[in-house]
C-alpha cells in the first residue's frame, strides 16, 4: 500500500492504553520495545528520556536509537545501535532522520516523526529497501519521549529487518522507500490531585520550636516626612529638599 503524501497517517483507535500499538508490530523486538515503553510511561502521555535503561530492554537493543528534535522540522540521529551502522555502512549519529530514505520517501519520514511527536503517539512504518537487487521490507517504531527540560522532543526508535537482509558489496547504499505507516494514539488516565504527593495533606501550621523563647520585635517603623506644623532642624533641611527634589506625587482629580 502506499500512502506517501499528506494524506499518509491512519490512526489505530480503540485500542486499550498499555496495548496500544503493539499490535501494529510485525517484528517480535519492536513489540517488545513498545510493551517496555508503555511500562516506563505508566499513565503518562510518555516516559522521559533519563528513564530509558536499554540494559532492561529485551530483544536486540543494536537496532535502536534515540532521535532528537532540534526545531524547525530538524530532526537528527542522537544515538543508533552498532547493527544499524553496520547496515548503512556509516555512523548514524548526527545526520537528519531522513537520510535513510529514497528522496521520494523523505518527506513522508519527517511527517511521520512530528506527528509522533506533536500528537504524541506510536509510529510504526513499513519500509521498502531502494535499489538493492534484494529489496527488502524493514520494520520502524518510534516512541515519543521527554526530555530533561520537559518538552516532547526526543524519540526512542527500533529498526529491524522483516526478512533475512543479504546486502552485496555491488549494492547501493541503504536507503528506502515507504510502503505502510501509521500512528497509534495514546491513551492517558489522569492521576487524581488527591493520589499526588503532598496536594493530598492539608498545610502544617508553623509552630515555635521547643526550648526557644519569643523575642523583642526586631524591627521599627519609621515615619517618613515631617509632622504637620513642624519645622526642620537646620542640619536636615538640605537632606528634605533633596528627598522631595527626588520624589513626585501625582493625584487623580477625577
Amino acid at each position: 500500500m502506499d500512502i506517501e503524501g499528506d494524506s499518509a497517517f491512519r490512526s489505530a483507535l480503540g485500542v486499550r492504553g498499555d496495548r496500544a500499538g503493539v499490535e501494529e508490530m510485525r517484528h517480535a523486538d519492536n513489540r517488545e520495545l513498545v510493551r517496555y515503553w508503555h511500562a516506563l510511561r505508566g499513565s503518562r502521555v510518555c516516559p522521559m528520556r533519563a528513564e530509558v535503561d536499554p540494559r532492561r530492554i529485551a530483544g536486540g537493543i543494536a537496532n535502536l536509537f534515540i532521535l532528537e528534535d532540534l526545531g524547525r522540522g530538524n530532526v537528527r540521529f542522537r544515538l543508533a545501535g552498532s547493527a544499524l551502522v553496520d547496515a548503512f555502512w556509516m555512523e548514524l549519529r548526527g545526520l537528519p532522520v531522513q537520510a535513510i530514505m529514497a528522496a521520494e520517501g523523505r518527506q513522508s519520514l519527517r511527517e511521520l516523526v512530528a506527528e509522533t511527536l506533536a500528537e504524541p503517539g506510536i509510529g510504526m512504518a513499513r519500509l521498502m529497501r531502494s535499489g538493492g537487487r534484494d529489496a527488502g521490507m524493514w520494520e520502524l517504531a518510534l516512541l515519543p519521549l521527554r526530555s530533561d527540560r520537559g518538552q516532547v522532543d526526543r524519540v526512542l526508535g527500533a529498526l529491524n529487518p522483516l526478512e533475512p537482509e543479504y546486502g552485496r558489496p555491488n549494492d547501493p547504499p541503504l536507503t528506502f522507500t515507504i510502503e505502510e505507516m501509521s500512528i497509534t494514539p495514546i491513551q492517558t488516565v489522569a492521576e487524581p490531585r488527591d493520589s499526588l504527593p503532598g496536594f493530598g495533606e492539608p498545610p502544617a501550621g508553623w509552630q515555635m520550636p521547643d526550648g526557644v523563647q519569643p523575642s523583642s520585635p526586631q524591627l521599627r517603623e519609621i515615619m517618613g516626612g515631617l509632622a504637620e506644623g513642624a519645622e526642620p532642624r537646620d542640619d536636615e533641611s538640605e537632606l528634605h529638599a533633596q528627598r522631595r527634589a527626588a520624589f513626585h506625587i501625582v493625584r487623580d482629580q477625577d
